[in-house]
């Protein structure tokens, strides 16, 4: 439950500013993003992608990566699976 709290805070406060400011699209966590680098979708806690740059593709997974990610670390998270989240 904590985990969801601490998302819920940046999401919320990022959801109100684009509401106010129309220049991007803000996605949860079950949005994937299909990573050029890796052969992996990746699955940030929040991201965030331009209006510029949102492509609606016929598949299930973004093909552009978002311009911001948020990914919440929980305290038992050891530093092998934060360097794994964090890498795109």
């Amino acid at each position: 439950m904590r985990h969801g709290q601490v998302t819920a805070r940046p999401a919320v406060a990022l959801g109100i500013y684009l509401k106010a400011n129309p220049i991007g699209e803000l996605a949860a966590a079950e949005t994937g993003f299909r990573s050029p680098r890796l052969a992996t979708v990746r699955t940030p806690d929040i991201a965030y992608t331009q209006d510029s740059r949102v492509f609606v593709p016929d598949t299930s997974f973004g093909h552009v990566m978002p311009d911001l990610v948020v990914e919440t670390i929980s305290p038992g998270d050891t530093a092998s699976e934060v360097a794994k989240k964090t890498k795109w």
